[in-house]
């Protein structure tokens, strides 16, 4: 009652009817590219004359994930979106961020049963207060009805992985998440979907699906919010 949500567009904040999709403006969501003809693996958008389910950058690369789902274009708006919630304490912003999620895993007839999110490390969630991906997470175990659990750690601060190569990125990931032993049992077997918000190349999400696998998750699946075009 004292805090509304709704009533003004997350991204440019102009006033917005209260059932407005995702909180945005018409103009905002017309400008976001959501991505409808992805790559059947990392989930970047495929061009529309391109004819192959998989992109050129996937046929030789090895996840530990086995699909991954992004939801839009790493357009300005996106980008506006995303960094408001984590360096703009934006929480709010989680629900609708987490709608965005929801509609992508129906409209690709994705189904899991356990979400885990992608932790940050001690430091950066005592600077930062929150993890903005455990906060979509939680958002989206409530509309899906699957349960999201903390089962993942990371073990140590990671340098900033923009501006690294394929192959740097995963030296850096190397050996930076374990999970929880409590958690251990409740992911034996299950198909588990990880929650980011950026995909970049992939290395995060196909660490920590790696390690998931490695403790008994039958199969690990990938959603983010936000993904750039390959270039071929």
């Amino acid at each position: 009652m004292v805090y509304p949500t709704g009533i003004k567009c997350i991204a440019c904040r102009v006033p917005i009817p209260a059932d407005n999709t995702y909180s945005l403006c018409r103009e905002c969501f017309n400008a976001i590219k959501f991505i409808k003809k992805g790559c059947e693996l990392c989930g970047k958008p495929l061009p529309e004359i391109y004819h192959e389910q998989r992109c050129p950058v996937c046929e030789d690369a090895e996840y530990g994930f086995d699909m991954a789902l992004c939801c839009a274009e790493y357009t300005d708006e996106m980008h506006r979106l995303i960094y408001a919630l984590k360096y703009g304490g934006r929480t709010y912003m989680a629900a609708d961020l987490a709608s965005i999620m929801a509609d992508k895993l129906e409209y690709e007839g994705a189904t899991c049963e356990i979400i885990v999110s992608v932790p940050l490390s001690k430091s950066r969630l005592r600077r930062r207060g929150f993890n903005q991906a455990g906060l979509i997470a939680e958002e989206l175990s409530r509309i899906t009805g699957w349960q999201h659990i903390d089962a993942a750690e990371r073990l140590r601060d990671t340098q900033f992985l923009s501006g690294l190569s394929r192959h740097e990125r995963r030296s850096e990931l190397s050996g930076v998440f374990r999970i929880n032993s409590e958690y251990k049992e409740q992911i034996e077997g299950k198909k588990i979907l990880i929650v980011d918000d950026i995909f970049t190349t992939g290395a995060t999400v196909s660490e920590l699906a790696r390690i998931l696998k490695q403790e008994g998750a039958a199969r690990v699946y990938a959603i983010c919010l936000a993904t750039g075009r390959n270039i071929y």
